[in-house]
């Protein structure tokens, strides 16, 4: 709580969570997108409960056409958080369910290229949309984030695909990481992996982590630290 608060108070900015499940070489789904599950049950009510702790969820776009989630914390007396969705084109389904299951805590984040009679619908149903600058034909996420801490949202909790990740990471946004780690192999090139976007070319731009934290959560092991961006 104190680490959100700091951050919140000094930046104006949410806390933001980067949560990953991946196979031990590091897939996040297999060259098909065939992703459930990786991690084990006792690893997604661990989840769960992480949804009732945070103001936020953010996903991609291509999470909620992939799979059409719901985002919310599936627990005795669960706290459901906002749900985020990066957009810049506004591709989202009309009935998704992220929407229809609560609008009133929907919210898109899109761009100038969102057709206006789309938002007009989404608006009436009780989304909020956000339109931000974009950067390379994507959501500015240094300004989604702004636009968020003037919500008052302190904590996020990102569970986006391999681009939504590397985003993140190369916007240097990620304050904490928790990566699950599955007994599972894929071992193949084609299978997506933790982080797409640019990187880095050499191992001295590697990004270090600190504060390592490693447990046993049911079958999985939970890599926790923070990112020195």
């Amino acid at each position: 709580l104190n680490e959100a608060f700091c951050k919140y108070i000094l930046k104006k900015e949410p806390f933001v969570i980067l949560k990953v499940s991946a196979t031990l070489d590091g897939k996040i789904a297999t060259r098909e997108g065939d992703s459930k599950w990786i991690s084990g049950e006792t690893s997604r009510h661990f989840v769960h409960r992480m949804r009732d702790q945070v103001d936020g969820v953010v996903v991609g776009i291509g999470t909620v056409l992939k799979d059409d989630p719901q985002l919310t914390a599936r627990i005795k007396k669960g706290r459901d958080p906002y749900r985020i969705i990066l957009d810049s084109q506004l591709r989202i389904p009309e009935d998704a369910r992220v929407i229809g299951n609560s609008p009133l805590k929907a919210i898109i984040a899109t761009t100038e290229l969102a057709a206006r009679d789309k938002i007009e619908r989404l608006e009436k149903k009780g989304v909020r949309i956000l339109i931000l600058d974009s950067k390379q034909g994507r959501v500015d996420l240094k300004n989604c984030l702004s636009k968020l801490g003037e919500m008052e949202m302190t904590t996020l909790l990102v569970e986006g695909g391999n681009q939504v990740n590397g985003s993140f990471l190369d916007e240097g946004l990620i304050d904490k990481i928790l990566l699950f780690l599955s007994p599972k192999l894929i071992g193949d090139r084609e299978a997506l992996g933790i982080f797409g976007g640019s990187g880095k070319a050499t191992l001295k731009e590697a990004i270090p982590m600190n504060e390592l934290r490693v447990r046993r959560i049911g079958e999985d092991i939970l890599i926790e630290g923070y990112v020195n961006s």
